[in-house]
C-alpha cells in the first residue's frame, strides 16, 4: 500500500487493542485484529484485519467490501476496491 497509494498509506493511523479497559460490561476487546483509519477532508474509511477469521476488510458509512480465504487474491482485491471506489472520492 506504501507505493501503491501512498496518499492513503500516508494518512493512516494505526489502532490495535491491547486489553479490555472494562468501561463496557460484555464488551470483549478483539486482540488480534489490528486497524486503520483514514480520514482525510471529507473522506473516512477504516481498514481492518481479523485473524481469526481470516478477513481483511475496508468499510464506511457507505462502503463494505471484505475479502479473505475464500480469495485467490485477497491483498489484489482489496487493491482493486481502493482504485475503484476510494481513490475516486480522494480526485
Amino acid at each position: 500500500m506504501k507505493n501503491k497509494f501512498p496518499l492513503i498509506y500516508n494518512n493512516l493511523k494505526y489502532y490495535k487493542a491491547i486489553s479490555s479497559t472494562e468501561k463496557c460490561k460484555g464488551n470483549y476487546p478483539q486482540l488480534l485484529d489490528s486497524y486503520a483509519h483514514f480520514i482525510l477532508k471529507e473522506v473516512m474509511f477504516r481498514i481492518y484485519i481479523d485473524p481469526e477469521s481470516e478477513v481483511i476488510g475496508i468499510h464506511n458509512f457507505e462502503l463494505l467490501f471484505e475479502t479473505g480465504y475464500w480469495s485467490n487474491s485477497p491483498i489484489e482485491d482489496l487493491n482493486n476496491f481502493i482504485e475503484k471506489e476510494i481513490i475516486p472520492l480522494l480526485e
